[in-house]
């Protein structure tokens, strides 16, 4: 069961919000890479960015590797793992918007080291809004570990229904390819376990 309305929050993201370490681990370079031949890119990027993001907190019932969120009931034992201990949870969406996804295009078809480049910044955006919405969130309450469909044994396969509940394409215009990606490309859903402690 759905315990409260949809939380819409606008998520502002500065210069430096991403994670040094995540945006090295995506550039595939060392963690103290010089960041100079980055920062155009960046500039661009943050200019274009739309984040936002909605949440909804619901009830947990696990049992026996078996997960129920109120509003869809999955089989996964890396979920009920992160959600053991809980009985409430918050399932969210962020995105970067569509302001991201035109600007990648537009580097896929002028140079390949921009696109790489862009690509992999807005990956690290993206988890740093997934990080501010977490926080946003939490205030008050103790979090479990955020975990995301795609991940361990947690199928995408529940993405229609973690964006319906949502209202995600309403609210952020995320929708869902034949495949289950979303589109804007560069959007998290998630579920994060509420610690009863």
């Amino acid at each position: 069961m759905i315990s409260s309305g949809i939380v819409f929050k606008k998520i502002v993201l500065e210069h430096g919000d991403a994670s040094s370490a995540e945006t090295a681990m995506r550039l595939r370079v060392p963690r103290d890479f010089d960041c100079s031949f980055t920062e155009r890119i960046e500039r661009e990027l943050l200019s274009v960015t739309d984040c936002r993001g909605v949440a909804v907190r619901t009830s947990v019932s696990v049992r026996d590797g078996e997960v129920d969120l109120g509003f869809l009931t999955t089989q996964s034992s890396d979920l009920a793992k992160a959600l053991s201990g809980c009985s409430e949870a918050y399932v969210f969406a962020v995105t970067l918007g569509m302001g991201v996804e035109r600007l990648l295009l537009k580097y896929s078809k002028t140079s390949k080291s921009d696109h790489f480049t862009a690509d992999a910044l807005a990956s690290a955006y993206a988890e740093a809004a997934a990080d501010k919405m977490e926080k946003e969130l939490s205030y008050g309450e103790c979090f479990g570990k955020r975990f995301s469909p795609g991940y361990g044994d947690l199928s995408l396969s529940i993405q229609p229904k973690i964006l319906s509940a949502l209202n995600a394409e309403g609210l952020l215009g995320i929708t869902l390819t034949d495949g289950l990606l979303m589109k804007p490309e560069k959007s998290i859903t998630a579920i994060v376990g509420i610690r009863n402690e």
